[in-house]
Formats: C-alpha cells, sequence, structure tokens
C-alpha cells in the first residue's frame, strides 16, 4: 500500500501460471494486481489505462539464476532490486 495523504494506491503480488512469453523461463511467477474502484484486485496486465506500472509478472529462471519480468515491452532479465526500484518508481509516479 501506498499512501500520501489521504490519497492511496494498493497493489497485490499473488502466484499464478505465468504468460507464455514466460513460461519456458520461468513457469510459476507472482502476478502483479491493482486494487481498483471497480472490481477489487485486477491483474496489471487486464488494467486497459496506461497510468500503471509497466511490469505485470515476475518470476525465477532456474537454469540462467536470473529474474525475469513480464514488461509491455516484453521480457527483461535482470536483479530483483531493479524490478522492485522500478516498480515502486513507477508506481508512485502513476498513483501520486
Amino acid at each position: 500500500e501506498f499512501r500520501q495523504g489521504s490519497r492511496r494506491a494498493r497493489y497485490l503480488f499473488f502466484f499464478g501460471y505465468s504468460d507464455h512469453r514466460v513460461k519456458p523461463r520461468a513457469p510459476v511467477v507472482l502476478i502483479l494486481a491493482k486494487d481498483t474502484d471497480y472490481g477489487g484486485y485486477v491483474p496489471l496486465r487486464d488494467i486497459t489505462q496506461s497510468n500503471k506500472p509497466d511490469m505485470v509478472q515476475v518470476g525465477f529462471d532456474m537454469k540462467k539464476q536470473a529474474f525475469v519480468a513480464l514488461t509491455i515491452s516484453g521480457v527483461q532479465e535482470g536483479k530483483v532490486e531493479n524490478f522492485a526500484r522500478k516498480f515502486f518508481d513507477q508506481a508512485v509516479q502513476w498513483d501520486f
């Protein structure tokens, strides 16, 4: 949950099956969802608004021993702390 004064934005990460683009590398991922005014938590990939973080799934590639993320730009590999920082920066930017 992010808060600034009376404003808040809530996100939920839950385990699920990966998108076909990530599945060969990470069959189980964390799916990112946002609490919405119109239906509880909705996976970010299902939200059509452009003002949302661009990472929608994150998983771990056991063969490469690296984290992978599905973003609106495609599959990216990197350090989990970089994915987290980018997510937090984007969430604050879009929600506040």
